[in-house]
């Protein structure tokens, strides 16, 4: 079975989760003996390409828009509006994507995040009776900022903007034969919305690459090693967590990620008094080498959280807010906690801090249950689904 995977990103300029999590399927899929092509973007005005990474073949196109979306510096309104305009249904891919297509004629298209494609992608294939299963990992179909948070504080409904530019979305993903939700949350927040009426809808979460040398953990009288790891923005919830570590003693903080700089200088210089580094990008295996708890305090509607099960794969549980697909990973008492403010955070790392609850039954407990989202285990329910449509 040849297989096409759909994604913004791949792994020469991946920025997020959803792109390790695209890459750890697609060579999943192909230890599972699926053929698999990848199509991802470049910047504009840069000539398409071919590479083969870890034996995946990739195609990348340069982006059919104005200006690069992912760069570190954007654009005035009137381009970003002009440019979100476009990405609705951007018809400038369709020499590149039939040209690829007939090439590899694949028996199943995968779509992940379109942010630069567009749901052009699915009326194309429509057209061609290819079906397609569209993964949702973000909320690009509902939000031009992919987020449904603004202004400090998650959208109770879509703005006028979004429910505009949404609409042509919504009507094309009657075209997608299969609905995946990396989270339950997630798929429920768009079927509300009216999308993918003709689909079958399933969820299937992100999936993991477990360490191999697992060891159960423990820690002792030292200091409680806290972690947090992710884009530094205001969303993520790091100064909740930064809070939450006031007048606790005895424990230490370790933040990997990076961010706008003038809001990195300012948790800085605002939490100094803390014991607390910012370390930057982080190899995940030396970050969760060093950490005792992983904490994820995200204020936005978090589709997922691949952090939480990367850590419990390392053995170490994880502390995590009560919102979005968060609550799915995490069972209280087992592989971690949940909790709904920053006094409940505090209470919870105090607890650890004084040795009150049972650290490593909770460290194993959460390697077990880690195991579920092995990338052969996931690769298998997508196989089974691809089978299926």
């Amino acid at each position: 079975m040849k297989i096409m995977i759909f994604n913004s990103l791949y792994q020469q300029n991946a920025v997020g989760g959803a792109e390790v999590s695209v890459r750890i399927l697609s060579e999943a899929l192909k230890l599972q003996g699926a053929d698999v092509v990848v199509v991802s973007l470049i910047e504009p005005h840069k000539p398409a390409k071919i590479s083969e990474i870890n034996g995946i073949k990739i195609y990348f196109l340069p982006l059919q828009n104005s200006y690069w979306p992912f760069a570190k510096i954007q654009p005035g309104m009137a381009a970003k509006s002009s440019w979100h305009l476009r990405d609705i249904y951007n018809w400038r891919y369709r020499k590149f994507l039939l040209d690829i297509l007939a090439t590899e004629k694949p028996d199943v298209v995968h779509t992940n995040n379109l942010v630069g494609f567009s749901v052009y992608i699915w009326r194309l294939c429509n057209q061609l009776n290819i079906p397609i299963v569209h993964t949702l990992r973000d909320y690009y179909l509902l939000c031009y900022r992919s987020t449904c948070f603004h202004n400090n504080r998650n959208c109770a409904k879509l703005c006028s903007s979004c429910y505009l530019a949404s609409r042509p979305k919504r009507f094309f993903s009657k075209y997608v034969n299969s609905v995946v939700g990396i989270s339950d949350f997630i798929l429920t927040k768009h079927l509300q919305y009216g999308y993918f009426s003709q689909a079958k809808k399933t969820v299937i979460a992100n999936s993991v690459e477990l360490p191999a040398n697992y060891k159960a953990r423990s820690y002792g009288n030292g200091k409680l090693r806290l972690g947090f790891m992710g884009r530094l923005t205001s969303e993520k919830g790091v100064e909740v967590l930064l809070q939450a570590c006031h007048d606790v003693d005895n424990i230490e903080l370790i933040v990997a990620g990076v961010g706008d700089a003038t809001y990195v200088d300012y948790l800085r210089s605002k939490y100094n008094e803390l014991s607390c580094r910012f370390v930057g990008v982080m190899e995940p295996a030396k970050f969760y080498s060093e950490i005792d708890l992983l904490v994820t305090p995200s204020l936005w509607g978090e589709p997922f959280g691949r952090v939480i099960i990367e850590a419990n794969g390392y053995g170490v549980p994880v502390l995590g807010a009560k919102r979005g697909g968060i609550p799915e990973l995490i069972v209280n008492g087992k592989n971690g906690y949940l909790f709904t403010s920053r006094e409940e955070l505090r209470k919870l790392i105090f607890a650890f801090a004084q040795h009150e609850l049972d650290y490593t039954a909770m460290s194993k407990a959460a390697r077990a249950m880690s195991e579920k989202y092995a990338a052969a285990k996931i690769a298998e329910q997508y196989m089974e689904l691809y089978s299926e449509i």
